[in-house]
This record gives structure tokens, sequence and C-alpha cells, in this order.
């Protein structure tokens, strides 16, 4: 089992576009705008091939027109832990590099 990390390694880690959901099982979670759903759902499919590379998942959800969420938790930890730390950073090269942009207000 991970350990832990708090909300004060969080925001130390200065993930862009990135936030800390306080919830029964804390989660970071980003959502990213594309310039339409295909580029959306390619960018989805970057993050799960790195998602498989790390042998680490993340809930992602792709949106009407052009949007995706990006949730990262460790189940088996209970929370946030360095994994998803490390998940989020490389989720943020590969948006950079696809031209997706980070902390999109996404309507649920």
């Amino acid at each position: 089992m991970d350990a832990l990390v708090t909300r004060d390694d969080f925001e130390a880690s200065q993930l862009d576009g990135w936030t800390w959901v306080e919830a029964e099982v804390p989660y970071l979670e980003c959502g990213y705008a594309a310039d339409s759903y295909t580029a959306a759902a390619a960018f989805a499919l970057d993050v799960a091939k790195a998602s498989d590379a790390a042998m680490h998942h993340p809930d992602i959800d792709v949106r009407y027109q052009r949007f995706a969420r990006v949730s990262l938790t460790t189940h088996g930890s209970g929370g946030v832990t360095q994994l998803d730390l490390d998940l989020a950073g490389t989720i943020s090269e590969l948006a950079a590099a696809a031209n997706v942009a980070a902390g999109a207000d996404i309507p649920r």
C-alpha cells in the first residue's frame, strides 16, 4: 500500500490546472478542453496508454463537444499518493504536447 500525500504536498507539486477534491476518498481532478471531440478522445487514449505504462489508472470522462475530465486517486491506499502526483505530471505533459488546455471548467 502506498503512503498518502497531504494537500500541502499536492500544492507544493504545482500541477497546472489540477485541484485537490476533498471527499470520503480524496482525489485529484483536472478538466481539459481540446479543439474537438475527436481531439479530446485522442488525448484520453494518450492518457490511457501512459496509465497502462505506469500501471496506475485514472477515471477519464470525455464529454460533449470537446472536453475531458481526469480524476486520480489510489483506491488501495484510500486517497492521493505519490503515484497520483506522478501520473498527474505525466498527463499535464501529454496535454501540453497535444495542445489541450488544462483547467477547463466542465459542466457535470
